[in-house]
């Protein structure tokens, strides 16, 4: 989807989201090194993980959310939290 054919965000959404971003760039919550981990047996696909993203680093690719852009992501847990599957669940960063 591209930015014109995308849906607007309701108020309240667009709201939270700029809250995350301003409290995850001001490192007014201690940065966790955890990222979204997928259970893809769990997962059916649904996508509503991909739009509460508030840095948009979560893609769906197929029928499956993928992190393209793993270095984009708070931590903030949104996508955790909203999927009726419990397919994601954050999980340390393996080091390097």
């Amino acid at each position: 989807m591209t930015p014109a054919s995308s849906p607007a965000k309701p108020w309240s959404s667009a709201v939270a989201d700029e809250v995350v971003r301003i409290v995850c760039q001001r490192g007014l919550l201690p940065v966790t090194a955890e990222l979204p981990l997928l259970d893809a047996c769990r997962c059916t696909g649904c996508g509503v993980c991909v739009p509460v993203c508030p840095t948009d680093c979560l893609e769906m690719a197929g029928q499956l959310p993928w992190l393209p852009r793993p270095a984009d992501c708070v931590s903030c847990s949104l996508c955790v939290l909203i999927c009726p599957e419990n397919a994601l669940r954050m999980a340390p960063l393996e080091p390097a």
